[in-house]
Parts: C-alpha cells; structure tokens; sequence
C-alpha cells in the first residue's frame, strides 16, 4: 500500500520524458563526477516533499558504504538501511531493508526493484550510465558517462 503509492508518485511506470522525480534527476544528471553531500540530499527531499507522499518526511544518512534513511509514513516511523552498488553496469540496491514499524507494513524490497528497473531504463534510453558509485561518510560520489 504505503510502498505502491511511493512508487507510484516518483513515475516509475511513466514515460521516458515523463515529469515525475525519478525521470526529473536522471534528465539533469551532468556528465562526469558528481559529489552529492547528505545536506544536499535532505533538502531537495524537503524542497519536493509534496511528490514523496504517502512519505511525511524522509531524512537521509550517508555512511561509509552505505545509506540510512529516516521515513515517516502513515504516523508510522522506521529506518530504511541498504548499500548501492553497480553490477553488470545497473545500479542496484544491496541488502534493503526497512526496521521499525513501518517495517511490518512495506517491503523495501518491492520498493526498491521497480525504481532500480527505471533508474536503469532511464540512463540506458539517454545513452548514458553510472561508470562509478561510492558512498562515503556525508556524500555520494556519482561519475555518469555518455555511452
């Protein structure tokens, strides 16, 4: 329920020009290394939280190889913890997994595998993909290239 409105709201079943979140930032990823710190994350999140609903508010944790988000949905609280990784050149989520009550409720899992399909589909219809992927202490670094 909670999991197929959130995926819903960022447009994964769109089209490739569509207007939803995910389409948004893959059309706006610049060639070359990104360094996107936690700060950075947290406020486009707050900045566009209309479009997370049925997310209240999501706060995100880069830590060493890996990240941990903060979610509030339906007055239910929990942590969403996963590692992100390249294989066979997608982008894909490592070891997803959702603590907390809200836990009971949504599988990250479920979430997570349609996103990872468009984030993918997404950068292979632009001629683009991700060549690097590191999680750090505060950031993401991204390097994206032309195909």
């Amino acid at each position: 329920m909670v999991g197929e409105q959130a995926v819903q709201r960022l447009d994964v079943g769109g089209t490739l020009e569509g207007g939803g979140v995910l389409p948004t930032m893959v059309a706006a990823l610049p060639s070359g290394e990104m360094r996107i710190s936690e700060q950075e994350i947290n406020a486009y999140l707050l900045a566009h939280a209309g479009m997370l609903a049925p997310i209240d508010q999501a706060t995100v944790r880069l830590v060493s190889g890996g990240l941990e988000v903060d979610i509030r949905a339906g007055g239910l609280a929990g942590t969403a913890r996963m590692g992100l990784a390249l294989q066979n050149g997608r982008v894909i989520a490592l070891d997803p997994r959702l603590d907390g009550p809200l836990g009971r409720l949504v599988s990250l899992g479920e979430v997570l595998a349609p996103i990872e399909q468009r984030l993918n589909e997404l950068l292979e219809a632009q001629g683009r993909r991700i060549s690097d992927l590191r999680i750090e202490p505060g950031e993401v670094i991204v390097t994206v290239t032309d195909t």
